[in-house]
């Protein structure tokens, strides 16, 4: 939006400037049309002219043009600058009375065909200096040109002359200052995004600079004097590429939405067109090569607004949107051309509509592009996050398969010696009381194996929730120790007698598995010291319960995965077990709002709970 609204400002004020005429000393305007162009300046004197309006606007003719100037004389005397524009007209020859010969003629010549520095005004705009020697005097101009026969003259005193070539340079600087912006995010997004539609919008862009340039008169002084007619020719050139490249962009954009086949036929006729032209000019036929030019561009207006409405599929920005855009575009182009063909009468704001037309066509394809450009990126985020989240599943489920092999291959491992030791007394005809223990003790490793599978399912699940209550700890405790199988093995430390607030059923859990780790994983016969102690932590007032053994065959635990899941040493496989204890004390103490470490010292293994009071 803010660019659109320096799009306005600008054209307000370009409007406002070539509006003011109360500097021009030219009193009235004719015309004559010099239809074989063989007229002399004799003839022309004698001849009936036709009164014109500020703007000349013929078209694209063979005949030569003449206008009768009548320019009254500064109010304080001195030189007069005939200011005369578009600068990219061929050949003027200026004919001014002779004071010193009466009835002779002085001959003054410009344009685009002459070298910059051989005109008579220091300046980009064409034009004539001249002094009149009466209150009135009569100058006759003729113009003979291969682009369209348009122009205007201001007679001006030198001051105001270069106040308003000043005031053309500033709108120029403001204009390429839009136009180069442009360029600019069409280079960056087509390096974002690399979208073919982009790329010819910034060749279209990069090549209406440079044909700017060349119609304003500001690449004149940077052209070599040689070859002849050099910098006559590149601004033809520039002219029939920029339909060229802005045919190219439309066909891209309008590929996007599928338009019927036959329009996009004759869309893409037009571009066979241009190696046409190019042959024109380089064999000296420059004004049929322009004339076409001029046609070919009402056939693409046509195509502009036809193509949006005709699109049979969805693309970014909408089918709406597109058809208002290309609505103004074809409204645009209509307003800049129809003068330039000679169909309607020129102003002098028509002397320079294609170089606004070309402001405002960059602008709304902007528009259409930054709209599409903004889709892009965001179906590029949605598809990033989409494919983030595919990536996650997938690591979710590779996760989940590889957590299934594991708890495959423990079950497999870990029940096999019980299945074992149960088909051994299931096959025994009179088993003996060694064997029954045997097989109790195989029962009861099976049940530990199931309940804590069980447990870490229901922890996976969510399943367990705490639900707190009073408890006496050192009750707890004892009742453990009865249940073990060794209770003369547990020194149980329970001189000082506390109470806590808790899941009981949670604790038993935790307890339970840190007692028959310490039982398993020390040598036979001795003994597991539980010592129980008030704690204050960082966490508030507490409760540690320190379980204590010396290692026996298995060794000392790895501190840095002892609380993984499935994890046991490779000197522990020679006990029955999951893998899951201490995966769950980690996870239901932090349920809890404690947590439980490894502390080990030079001699025995120690693992500590801390549960708030």
């Amino acid at each position: 939006m803010r660019l659109f609204f320096l799009l306005f400002v600008f054209l307000f004020g370009f409007t406002l400037n070539t509006e003011v005429r109360g500097d021009d000393l030219i009193v009235s305007r004719g015309v004559l049309q010099d239809t074989a162009g063989t007229l002399t300046i004799e003839q022309v004197v004698k001849a009936d002219f036709q009164p014109t309006g500020l703007v000349l606007a013929k078209g694209y003719t063979d005949a030569v043009h003449w206008l009768r100037l009548r320019v009254k004389a500064p109010e304080h005397g001195g030189d007069v600058e005939l200011r005369i524009r578009p600068a990219y007209l061929d050949e003027l020859q200026l004919f001014e009375p002779d004071p010193s010969s009466p009835g002779g003629w002085k001959i003054h010549i410009s344009g685009d065909r002459y070298p910059f520095g051989q005109g008579e005004r220091a300046a980009i705009t064409l034009g004539f200096v001249v002094r009149p020697q009466a209150a009135e005097t009569t100058y006759y101009l003729r113009l003979k040109t291969t682009s369209t026969s348009m122009l205007n003259v201001e007679a001006l005193e030198p001051r105001i002359a270069r106040l308003k070539d000043m005031q053309l340079d500033v709108f120029q600087v403001f204009y390429l200052g839009i136009m180069v912006w442009l360029l600019a995010w069409a280079a960056n997004d087509y390096v974002e995004n690399r979208q073919q539609v982009t790329a010819w919008f910034l060749v279209c862009q990069l090549t209406y600079i440079a044909f700017d340039l060349a119609v304003m008169g500001y690449l004149a002084p940077f052209v070599p004097a040689s070859p002849p007619h050099f910098a006559d020719q590149l601004t033809s050139l520039l002219i029939i590429s920029v339909l060229f490249l802005n045919a190219m962009f439309y066909r891209a954009l309008f590929r996007l939405y599928a338009p019927p086949t036959f329009l996009m036929r004759g869309l893409e006729g037009l571009l066979l067109l241009y190696p046409l032209q190019l042959i024109a000019l380089a064999t000296g036929h420059a004004r049929m090569a322009l004339q076409a030019n001029s046609s070919m561009i009402l056939a693409l207006t046509f195509f502009i607004f036809v193509l949006p409405f005709a699109a049979r599929r969805e693309s970014s920005p909408s089918r709406r949107v597109l058809r208002i855009i290309c609505s103004l575009q074809t409204l645009s182009l209509l307003i800049s051309m129809l003068p330039i063909m000679g169909w309607v009468e020129a102003i002098e704001w028509t002397l320079h509509a294609t170089i606004i037309h070309g402001l405002i066509s960059g602008s709304l394809m902007f528009l259409v592009l930054h709209l599409r450009s903004r889709q892009l990126k965001r179906e590029g985020q949605q598809a990033k996050l989409e494919l983030v989240l595919s990536d996650q599943h997938l690591q979710l489920e590779r996760s989940r398969t590889e957590e299934q092999s594991r708890f495959m291959a423990m079950l497999n491992h870990e029940l096999k010696t019980p299945l074992s030791v149960m088909r051994m007394v299931v096959g025994t005809p009179a088993p003996t009381q060694e064997l029954l223990v045997h097989a109790d003790l195989a029962v009861r490793d099976m049940n530990n194996v199931i309940e804590r599978c069980l447990q870490a399912e229901k922890l996976t699940d969510r399943q367990l929730a705490a639900n707190l209550v009073d408890c006496k700890l050192h009750e707890e405790l004892e009742q453990l120790r009865r249940n073990s199988p060794a209770p003369e093995r547990l020194l149980i430390d329970t001189k000082i007698f506390l109470m806590l607030k808790t899941d009981v059923q949670m604790l038993r859990i935790i307890l339970a598995n840190l007692i028959d780790n310490a039982m398993k994983y020390s040598p036979p016969e001795s003994h597991i010291q539980i010592q129980v102690a008030p704690e204050h932590q960082g966490h508030g007032e507490g409760i540690s319960i320190v379980v204590q053994n010396l290692p026996g065959l298995a060794g000392w635990p790895d501190p840095d995965k002892i609380f993984q899941k499935y994890y046991r040493s490779t000197a522990a496989h020679h006990q029955i077990g999951t893998g899951l204890g201490l995966y769950l004390i980690e996870n239901i103490a932090r349920q809890l709002g404690g947590r439980v470490d490894y502390v080990p010292d030079n001699l025995t293994v120690r693992f500590k709970l801390w549960l708030p009071t």
